[in-house]
């Protein structure tokens, strides 16, 4: 992998995370619990069309580890 496919996955795992952070200020849509619209999917669709999957599954579990960090309120809680 090199810089220019790093840098542009780190955009794109911090995109969806300001999205995803953004999504948790709406209020519920369906009064299902778990029922989200998520919108920081869009991210990873655009990243399986642009890149291989290795890459992409590298960007969707930094993104779910650091999701989880900022939902429970620690960092280190992804890796309990």
């Amino acid at each position: 992998m090199n810089t220019r496919k790093l840098a542009e996955l780190s955009m794109l795992t911090s995109a969806a995370l300001i999205v995803f952070i953004v999504e948790l200020r709406f209020p519920d849509i369906l009064p299902v619990p778990g029922v989200k619209l998520g919108l920081a999917n869009i991210f990873t669709v655009y990243a399986v069309y642009r890149f291989k999957a290795k890459e992409v599954f590298l960007m969707v579990i930094t993104r779910s580890c650091q999701a989880k960090g900022k939902v429970s309120g620690t960092q280190t809680s992804s890796f309990r």
